[in-house]
């Protein structure tokens, strides 16, 4: 997992890379082709691509938008607390000061970042 050296509406820096879709981040890939299938709302289906591992993780990291528009539904609070993974969510720019927080002690996460509102 390397740092996230720059977000702002729209664009997030990792790396040496540009992204300007949303994001899922785990310790071994960046997913860049997130979509979530009801635009502001993420549901379990939306995490489809790291489900199988999700129970692995001690940690979930949600950045919902530089205005915070993005919510979560109760399913996925619900999931991840029957697996006793913690959660932490708010607006992009926070989640990602905490990301490049955590992955200095643990990389034991998984990390998804909606860009825009």
């Amino acid at each position: 997992m390397e740092e996230i050296k720059k977000y702002e509406f729209g664009k997030m820096t990792i790396g040496d890379r540009e992204f300007t879709k949303d994001l899922i981040i785990t310790p071994t890939k960046i997913i860049e082709t997130w979509r979530r299938k009801k635009s502001h709302l993420l549901i379990l289906d939306d995490l489809a691509e790291v489900m199988s591992e999700i129970e692995s993780y001690r940690y979930f990291l949600c950045g919902t938008g530089s205005y915070g528009k993005m919510k979560i539904s109760q399913e996925v609070f619900s999931k991840f607390r029957s697996f006793d993974i913690l959660y932490f969510y708010g607006k992009t720019v926070d989640i990602k000061n905490l990301y490049n927080e955590a992955i200095k002690r643990d990389k034991n996460f998984v990390a998804v970042f909606h860009l825009t509102c």
